[in-house]
């Protein structure tokens, strides 16, 4: 699933969740493990990393402390 939108209710097991510059929403960054599914059963969770969007105001007020 990488490079798809993070929705909570995925049936994957987030390793991380990581500022990335250039996000807009949080969006499946790396897949670690891949989900497998057999005749519509899941039989291994994915694991992945999810990027999450940087809040350019909140660095900007760091930025000037």
């Amino acid at each position: 699933p990488t490079g798809k939108a993070y929705d909570s209710g995925m049936a994957l097991k987030v390793i991380s969740f990581e500022p990335t510059p250039g996000l807009s929403h949080e969006e499946i960054t790396e897949t670690i493990k891949p989900s497998i599914t057999w005749q519509g059963r899941l039989l291994q969770t994915g694991e992945v990393i999810v990027g999450t969007p940087i809040d350019e105001r909140k660095t900007e007020t760091e930025e000037s402390k």
